[in-house]
Protein backbone atom coordinates (compact mmCIF):
# COMPACT_ATOMS: atom_id res chain seq x y z
CA UNK A 1 0.00 0.00 0.00
CA UNK A 2 2.89 2.38 0.74
CA UNK A 3 4.35 1.80 -2.71
CA UNK A 4 0.96 2.19 -4.38
CA UNK A 5 0.36 5.44 -2.47
CA UNK A 6 3.80 6.72 -3.54
CA UNK A 7 3.06 5.90 -7.19
CA UNK A 8 -0.27 7.74 -7.03
CA UNK A 9 1.26 10.80 -5.30
CA UNK A 10 4.24 11.04 -7.66
CA UNK A 11 1.97 10.54 -10.69
CA UNK A 12 -0.27 13.36 -9.47
CA UNK A 13 2.75 15.65 -8.90
CA UNK A 14 4.16 14.96 -12.37
CA UNK A 15 0.72 15.53 -13.91
CA UNK A 16 0.25 18.85 -12.13
CA UNK A 17 3.82 20.16 -12.51
CA UNK A 18 4.40 19.02 -16.09
CA UNK A 19 7.44 17.53 -17.80
CA UNK A 20 10.66 19.59 -17.77
CA UNK A 21 12.14 20.54 -21.12
CA UNK A 22 15.96 20.53 -20.80
CA UNK A 23 17.85 22.70 -23.25
CA UNK A 24 16.78 26.08 -21.93
CA UNK A 25 16.69 27.73 -18.51
CA UNK A 26 13.65 29.53 -17.16
CA UNK A 27 13.63 32.15 -14.43
CA UNK A 28 11.13 30.68 -11.98
CA UNK A 29 11.18 33.57 -9.52
CA UNK A 30 12.87 36.87 -8.70
CA UNK A 31 13.50 37.85 -5.09
CA UNK A 32 12.48 41.30 -3.88
CA UNK A 33 15.33 43.82 -3.48
CA UNK A 34 17.74 41.57 -5.38
CA UNK A 35 20.28 42.44 -8.11
CA UNK A 36 18.01 40.57 -10.54
CA UNK A 37 15.01 42.74 -9.64
CA UNK A 38 17.11 45.90 -10.02
CA UNK A 39 18.17 44.68 -13.50
CA UNK A 40 14.47 44.13 -14.41
CA UNK A 41 14.86 40.37 -14.80
CA UNK A 42 11.37 38.87 -14.63
CA UNK A 43 9.89 35.49 -13.73
CA UNK A 44 9.18 33.59 -16.94
CA UNK A 45 12.22 34.95 -18.80
CA UNK A 46 14.25 32.33 -20.69
CA UNK A 47 18.00 32.69 -20.12
CA UNK A 48 19.92 32.40 -23.38
CA UNK A 49 23.50 33.46 -22.55
CA UNK A 50 25.77 34.87 -19.85
CA UNK A 51 28.69 37.10 -20.91
CA UNK A 52 28.39 35.84 -24.48
CA UNK A 53 28.38 32.14 -23.53
CA UNK A 54 25.26 30.21 -24.47
CA UNK A 55 23.72 28.35 -21.52
CA UNK A 56 21.30 25.44 -21.74
CA UNK A 57 21.81 23.74 -18.37
CA UNK A 58 21.39 25.11 -14.83
CA UNK A 59 24.72 24.04 -13.28
CA UNK A 60 26.96 25.72 -15.91
CA UNK A 61 24.82 28.88 -15.63
CA UNK A 62 25.32 28.94 -11.86
CA UNK A 63 29.07 28.41 -12.30
CA UNK A 64 29.27 31.36 -14.73
CA UNK A 65 27.42 33.62 -12.29
CA UNK A 66 29.71 32.56 -9.42
CA UNK A 67 32.80 33.27 -11.55
CA UNK A 68 31.61 36.86 -12.02
CA UNK A 69 30.62 37.90 -8.50
CA UNK A 70 30.76 41.64 -7.75
CA UNK A 71 31.14 42.63 -11.39
CA UNK A 72 28.71 43.42 -14.21
CA UNK A 73 27.31 40.37 -15.98
CA UNK A 74 25.73 40.69 -19.41
CA UNK A 75 22.80 38.34 -19.78
CA UNK A 76 20.49 37.77 -22.74
CA UNK A 77 16.91 36.68 -22.12
CA UNK A 78 14.02 35.72 -24.34
CA UNK A 79 10.95 37.52 -23.03
CA UNK A 80 7.84 36.71 -25.03
CA UNK A 81 9.76 36.26 -28.29
CA UNK A 82 11.88 39.40 -27.88
CA UNK A 83 15.43 39.55 -26.59
CA UNK A 84 16.31 41.59 -23.52
CA UNK A 85 19.90 42.43 -22.49
CA UNK A 86 19.94 43.49 -18.84
CA UNK A 87 23.25 43.95 -17.03
CA UNK A 88 23.19 42.68 -13.48
CA UNK A 89 25.67 42.61 -10.62
CA UNK A 90 25.64 39.33 -8.64
CA UNK A 91 26.83 40.12 -5.12
CA UNK A 92 29.11 37.98 -2.96
CA UNK A 93 27.73 39.78 0.11
CA UNK A 94 24.29 38.20 -0.21
CA UNK A 95 23.46 35.13 1.90
CA UNK A 96 23.63 31.72 0.24
CA UNK A 97 19.92 31.27 0.99
CA UNK A 98 19.18 34.45 -1.03
CA UNK A 99 21.50 33.72 -3.95
CA UNK A 100 24.07 36.14 -5.39
CA UNK A 101 21.65 37.24 -8.11
CA UNK A 102 18.35 36.49 -6.36
CA UNK A 103 16.67 34.30 -8.96
CA UNK A 104 15.29 30.77 -8.88
CA UNK A 105 16.26 28.76 -11.96
CA UNK A 106 14.33 25.88 -13.46
CA UNK A 107 13.44 24.35 -16.78
CA UNK A 108 10.40 25.26 -18.84
CA UNK A 109 7.73 22.57 -18.66
CA UNK A 110 5.04 21.19 -20.89
CA UNK A 111 1.86 19.39 -19.76
CA UNK A 112 2.42 15.70 -19.03
CA UNK A 113 0.28 13.09 -20.71
CA UNK A 114 -1.53 10.52 -18.57
CA UNK A 115 0.95 7.80 -19.61
CA UNK A 116 3.93 10.05 -18.76
CA UNK A 117 2.42 10.84 -15.35
CA UNK A 118 1.84 7.18 -14.46
CA UNK A 119 5.16 5.91 -15.84
CA UNK A 120 6.95 8.78 -14.09
CA UNK A 121 5.20 7.84 -10.83
CA UNK A 122 6.46 4.26 -11.19
CA UNK A 123 9.98 5.45 -12.07
CA UNK A 124 10.33 7.89 -9.17
CA UNK A 125 8.90 5.35 -6.71
CA UNK A 126 11.35 2.73 -8.01
CA UNK A 127 14.29 5.11 -7.60
CA UNK A 128 13.23 5.95 -4.03
CA UNK A 129 12.80 2.26 -3.15
CA UNK A 130 16.19 1.39 -4.68
CA UNK A 131 17.82 4.20 -2.70
CA UNK A 132 16.39 2.83 0.56
CA UNK A 133 17.57 -0.69 -0.30
CA UNK A 134 21.05 0.60 -1.27
CA UNK A 135 21.43 2.63 1.95
CA UNK A 136 22.90 -0.19 4.11
CA UNK A 137 25.37 -1.08 1.32
CA UNK A 138 26.47 2.56 1.03
CA UNK A 139 26.96 2.74 4.80
CA UNK A 140 29.11 -0.41 4.84
CA UNK A 141 31.21 0.84 1.92
CA UNK A 142 31.63 4.25 3.58
CA UNK A 143 30.02 6.08 0.65
CA UNK A 144 27.61 7.79 3.05
CA UNK A 145 28.47 9.12 6.50
CA UNK A 146 26.35 7.50 9.25
CA UNK A 147 24.96 10.86 10.41
CA UNK A 148 23.71 11.56 6.87
CA UNK A 149 21.93 8.22 6.53
CA UNK A 150 20.12 7.72 9.80
CA UNK A 151 16.50 6.67 9.71
CA UNK A 152 14.15 9.06 11.43
CA UNK A 153 11.02 8.25 13.32
CA UNK A 154 8.39 10.52 14.77
CA UNK A 155 10.95 12.34 16.97
CA UNK A 156 13.19 13.07 13.96
CA UNK A 157 10.27 14.32 11.91
CA UNK A 158 9.19 16.55 14.82
CA UNK A 159 12.75 17.97 15.10
CA UNK A 160 12.89 18.66 11.35
CA UNK A 161 9.51 20.40 11.54
CA UNK A 162 10.78 22.58 14.42
CA UNK A 163 13.87 23.59 12.43
CA UNK A 164 11.67 24.51 9.45
CA UNK A 165 9.37 26.60 11.65
CA UNK A 166 12.33 28.45 13.25
CA UNK A 167 13.78 29.19 9.79
CA UNK A 168 10.39 30.45 8.61
CA UNK A 169 10.00 32.70 11.65
CA UNK A 170 13.50 34.16 11.24
CA UNK A 171 12.99 34.90 7.53
CA UNK A 172 9.63 36.52 8.25
CA UNK A 173 11.29 38.72 10.87
CA UNK A 174 13.96 39.73 8.34
CA UNK A 175 11.23 40.53 5.79
CA UNK A 176 9.32 42.58 8.37
CA UNK A 177 12.41 44.71 9.02
CA UNK A 178 12.60 45.76 5.34
CA UNK A 179 11.01 49.17 4.71
CA UNK A 180 7.50 48.98 3.23
CA UNK A 181 8.42 50.83 0.00
CA UNK A 182 11.19 48.29 -0.69
CA UNK A 183 8.77 45.37 -0.96
CA UNK A 184 6.38 46.73 -3.53
CA UNK A 185 7.29 44.19 -6.23
CA UNK A 186 7.40 40.99 -4.26
CA UNK A 187 7.13 37.71 -6.17
CA UNK A 188 6.71 34.06 -5.25
CA UNK A 189 9.59 32.31 -3.50
CA UNK A 190 12.04 30.43 -5.73
CA UNK A 191 10.96 26.96 -6.81
CA UNK A 192 14.09 25.82 -8.63
CA UNK A 193 17.82 26.27 -8.04
CA UNK A 194 18.70 29.59 -6.41
CA UNK A 195 21.52 31.82 -7.61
Amino acid sequence: MNLLTAIVVFSFLIGSEGVPLPGSIKIDSVAANSPAEQANIQAGDILLSINGQSVTEIEPAIALIKENLDQPVEMIFDRGGEQDHPDSHPLSTRKASEGALGVGLGYPTRPATFIESVSGGFTVTGIQAATIVYLPVALIRGAIAPEDARFIGFKGIFDMFNVAVKEDVSTRQEAASIPADATTRRQDPPTGRLI
